[in-house]
């Protein structure tokens, strides 16, 4: 996950974790990992034009794993991450969230 510095998702990343867990009602595990490093000013606009990435940092970064993985469970994860991060930091700004499965 990626945000605006003035985020500081970092610092809540356990917050943010517990309302993830909150959520999802036994169905995925949700690890803390560090997140990749990044050396750009900001992070690079894959689709031109259509994500505004200018001057978001990567900040948090989870392992789900979930029993079976397909589309739908990767919106839920999007939606599951995103509802918490609102509820614990009040951000309403551009977060970037990416989700992929790892084999």
């Amino acid at each position: 996950m990626s945000a605006l510095p003035s985020a500081n998702l970092t610092s809540r990343s356990a917050e943010i974790r517990e309302a993830a867990l909150e959520r999802i009602y036994q169905h995925m595990t949700v690890l803390p990992l560090k997140p990749a490093e990044t050396t750009t000013p900001g992070l690079a606009r894959p689709l031109a034009g259509v994500v505004q990435a200018e001057g978001l940092r990567r900040a948090l970064a989870f392992r789900c794993d979930v029993r079976e993985w397909s589309t739908d469970v990767a919106a839920w994860t999007t939606e599951v991450v995103t509802d918490s991060i609102r509820a614990v930091t009040g951000v309403s700004g551009h977060i970037l969230i990416t989700v992929s499965v790892q084999a």
